[in-house]
Order: structure tokens, then sequence, then C-alpha cells
């Protein structure tokens, strides 16, 4: 779930930065505000996406500075060798 709402974030990141570069392009007068819009956004989305895992982590039972990812327990888990 969490690589889907990674890539889901990167895609709306993406879509947003090439709207911007096409109102620039097409002189539109609210491509400035766009822009800015964009850095706002690729600043604001990845926090907010990472307080969302942090949140599911407390519902889940774990701490809040336990790890939010789950990089380590594929590590330490021995069915998931392959990956």
């Amino acid at each position: 779930m969490k690589k889907i709402i990674a890539l889901g974030t990167v895609i709306v990141l993406i879509s947003l930065y090439i709207a911007a570069a096409v109102l620039s392009i097409i002189n539109d007068p609210r491509a400035a505000r766009f822009s800015f819009g964009c850095v706002v956004c690729t600043i604001a989305l990845p926090i907010v996406i990472h307080l969302f895992f942090v949140l599911t982590n407390i519902r889940n039972g774990k701490g809040i500075f336990d790890e939010t990812y789950s990089y380590k327990e594929k590590k330490d888990d021995p069915q998931n060798l392959i990956s």
C-alpha cells in the first residue's frame, strides 16, 4: 500500500509540474501562482503522507518513534528472501 501511495504522489507531482510548464509556455497569467502551488505541494504532500504513515503505526499499536517504513521488517523476515 505504501508503494502505491508513493507512486500516486509522484504521478500527481509530475502532472502538476507538467501543467505549470504548459501554462508558462502558453503565457497564461495564472502560471506564476500555479508554479508556486507546485512548490508548496512538493513540500506539503510528502509531509502529509509521512504523517499518515506515522498515524497508521500509532493506530496499529506501535510507538510514534518506531520504524515507519517496512524495509527493516522485510529484511529480517525469512519469508521475503527473494525481494
